[in-house]
C-alpha cells in the first residue's frame, strides 16, 4: 500500500515530468537537427530521474551525496536536447557550436564517470565520509580526464581542430574506467556481502548495462561497425528499470520501516554483519496509475499534453500550433490556480456544503 506522502511524491515527479515533456514538444516545431524519437523519450526519462533523485535527497537520512550525483548526472543528460537546436547554428557560430558540444560530453561523462565511481568508493571504504568519498573519486577521475583532455583545457582553440570521431575515441577509452570500477563493485558485493543501502545494488546494474550501450556506440562510431542499432531502445528500457528502481526506493525512504532498515543496516556494516530482509512483492503501478488519475487535476493535466502532443503532428503553421499550445497551457494553469484555492479553502474550514434535505 502507498501511503499519502508517497503518493504526493510520485505525482510531484511525474506532472514536473510532463510540463518537461510539454516543453519539447513546442519547442520540437522550431529548426533543429533530426532527431530519433527516442532520444526525446530517454531526456524525458532522465528528467524524471532527476526530480526523482531530488526527492530521495529531501527524504532520505542515508546516501544523500551518492543521491546528489546521481541527480546531477540525470540532468545534464535530460538537458541533451540542446544540442540539436545549437546544431542549426541560429544564435552562435560555428566555433562556439562546437566548442559549446565538446565541453558539454565532457561534462556529461565526467558525471556519468563520477556517478558510478563514488558509490564504490563508498562502498569499498565502508564508514567513510562524504569528503574524503569525494576527493578520493577526484583523485581517481581528474587524472584520466586531464591526460586526455589537457590540451584542450590549456588551447581552448585546439578544439576545433578535433573531429567528431576523435571525441568519441577519447570518449570511448575513458568509459572503461566506470566498467571496471562496476565490475569491481560487483566482485566486492560477493565478497562481503555488505549492503550500502537498499536498491543501491540495482543502480549500479543501471550503470554496468549504460555502459555497455555507450562502449558499443562508441565503439560503432568510431571503427564504422554497426554493431547494434538498437541500443537507444536499450537505453531507454534500462532507464525505465531506473525509474523504477528509484521509484519503490522513494517509498523504501519514505517509511518507518526503511529509515530503520538502513540504519541498521549500516550499523551492522560497521560490525561486518550483512543485514537481510525478505524482498516485498513489487508496487503495483496500476493502482499508482488509479490514484494518479483519481485527481482531476492529474487528469486534466494529463490529457491537455495528450491534445498539445496530438496537434504537433498536424499539418498546420507552426505559429497556430504554438498558440494552440499556449492556450491550453494557460487553460491548465487556471484550473491548477483554482484547485489549490478550493484545497486551502477547504483546508481552512471556509468552505461550507449544504446537501437537499428530501421529504419524506
Amino acid at each position: 500500500m502507498i501511503s499519502n506522502k508517497n503518493l504526493s511524491i510520485h505525482f510531484k515527479t511525474v506532472n514536473y515530468t510532463l510540463f518537461f515533456v510539454l516543453f519539447l514538444i513546442i519547442i520540437s516545431n522550431f529548426p533543429h537537427d533530426p532527431q530519433p524519437i527516442e532520444s526525446w523519450v530517454n531526456c524525458s526519462l532522465y528528467f524524471l530521474i532527476f526530480w526523482q533523485s531530488c526527492f530521495l535527497i529531501k527524504n532520505s537520512t542515508q546516501n544523500k551525496s551518492l543521491l546528489f550525483n546521481i541527480a546531477l548526472f540525470a540532468l545534464f543528460h535530460s538537458l541533451s536536447f540542446i544540442v540539436a537546436y545549437m546544431g542549426e547554428n541560429l544564435l552562435f557560430g560555428l566555433y562556439t557550436t562546437w566548442s559549446f558540444f565538446v565541453y558539454f560530453s565532457i561534462f556529461q561523462t565526467f558525471l556519468f564517470v563520477l556517478s558510478s565511481i563514488f558509490i564504490w568508493v563508498k562502498y569499498y571504504s565502508k564508514n567513510s565520509t562524504d569528503l574524503f568519498s569525494y576527493l578520493f573519486s577526484f583523485l581517481l577521475i581528474i587524472p584520466v580526464f586531464l591526460w586526455f583532455f589537457f590540451t584542450f583545457i590549456i588551447h581552448p582553440q585546439a578544439i576545433f581542430s578535433l573531429e567528431n570521431s576523435q571525441l568519441d575515441k577519447i570518449i570511448l577509452k575513458i568509459e572503461f574506467l566506470p566498467l571496471i570500477f562496476i565490475i569491481w563493485y560487483g566482485v566486492l558485493v560477493y565478497k562481503y556481502d555488505r549492503s550500502l543501502g537498499e536498491h543501491i545494488n540495482t543502480i549500479m546494474v543501471c550503470f554496468f548495462i549504460m555502459t555497455i550501450m555507450d562502449i558499443t556506440n562508441l565503439f560503432g562510431s568510431v571503427y564504422d561497425i554497426m554493431i547494434f542499432s538498437f541500443t537507444q531502445y536499450v537505453l531507454t528500457l534500462t532507464l525505465t528499470f531506473f525509474v523504477v528502481t528509484s521509484f519503490r526506493l522513494i517509498n523504501h525512504v519514505c517509511s518507518t520501516f526503511g529509515q530503520f532498515y538502513d540504519i541498521l543496516a549500516i550499523t551492522g556494516n560497521s560490525y561486518g554483519v550483512p543485514i537481510k530482509r525478505k524482498k516485498s512483492a513489487s508496487v503495483s503501478f496500476l493502482s499508482f496509475a488509479k490514484a494518479y488519475f483519481h485527481q482531476r487535476r492529474n487528469t486534466v493535466g494529463f490529457l491537455t499534453l495528450l491534445f498539445i502532443f496530438c496537434i504537433n503532428f498536424f499539418t498546420i503553421s507552426v505559429f497556430v500550433k504554438i498558440n494552440l499550445a499556449v492556450l491550453s497551457f494557460g487553460v491548465l494553469i487556471i484550473f491548477y490556480f483554482l484547485t489549490a484555492l478550493y484545497q486551502k479553502r477547504l483546508t481552512n474550514g471556509y468552505l461550507l456544503t449544504f446537501k437537499r434535505i428530501q421529504k419524506v
